[in-house]
């Protein structure tokens, strides 16, 4: 009868730590994935001042063709300096464009290995209690055989 209750007790307490651990695995993702989340968001941040530094810096450079053309006094509306801003205009804004897409596809990819995360804390608690689960189980057989035996 002794050895029943200590194969009981030594099956509560095996299970209760397989539960456990998957929870606590869990805590960890979810904590791990709210940090990736908010790293992703500073990406995007960091982004956006980045493309507003350098779209300050392409007027400037702009601005200062322009003045450079002028003080020469060559007409800046027309012909080869119009097409010089022209061309530095469309640099600016295609460099933009990826700046842009490169801050969104990091952002991206640090969201999606928050998922990943977060799913395998789930993964990691479902397996905590199906362990516990069988646990119960095989102690259960082995406390009987002691009770039986």
């Amino acid at each position: 009868m002794v050895l029943a209750g200590l194969a009981v007790a030594g099956t509560l307490y095996g299970a209760y730590n397989q539960y456990q651990s998957g929870k606590q695995q869990q805590r960890t993702a979810e904590r791990r994935a709210s940090l990736l989340n908010q790293q992703a968001n500073e990406a995007l941040e960091r982004g956006l001042i980045n493309r507003e530094l350098f779209a300050r810096k392409g007027e400037q450079t702009l601005a200062s063709q322009q003045s450079s053309f002028a003080a020469m006094g060559i007409d800046i509306g027309s012909g080869s300096p119009l097409l010089m801003a022209q061309y530095t205009a469309n640099a600016i804004a295609e460099e933009l464009v990826t700046m842009s897409r490169e801050a969104d596809y990091e952002a991206m990819a640090i969201r999606n290995e928050a998922q990943f995360t977060r799913d395998s804390g789930a993964d990691a608690a479902r397996a905590g209690r199906i362990n516990a689960f069988g646990t119960v189980l095989s102690g259960s057989a082995t406390a009987y055989k002691a009770y039986k035996g």
